[in-house]
């Protein structure tokens, strides 16, 4: 897994990264949706995942430590779901 994500990342967001959120590599969320073409999959995961300072804002690690779960895959940063959009 993270080899595929260092190969992605790097294609994607380019050789320079900021420092990515610490669920990374746990988040159903980027796990489904990080090789998507879809533009705000896209966005998304450059705003939250691959930017520690966005990733605090998420809406899914929020529901993650009042819960103690993970939220469903397709719940995305912002709380919508991946049909919403």
């Amino acid at each position: 897994m993270r080899e595929d994500f260092e190969a992605i990342s790097h294609t994607v967001y380019g050789a320079i990264r900021m420092a990515e959120c610490e669920k990374l590599e746990t988040c159903g969320f980027f796990k489904k949706y990080q090789k998507s073409h879809a533009s705000a999959c896209k966005t998304l995961i450059e705003t939250y995942c691959m930017n520690k300072e966005s990733s605090e804002t998420c809406v899914r690690k929020k529901i993650f430590q009042e819960t103690g779960s993970p939220p469903d895959d397709d719940i995305m940063p912002t709380g919508q779901t991946v049909d919403d959009v």
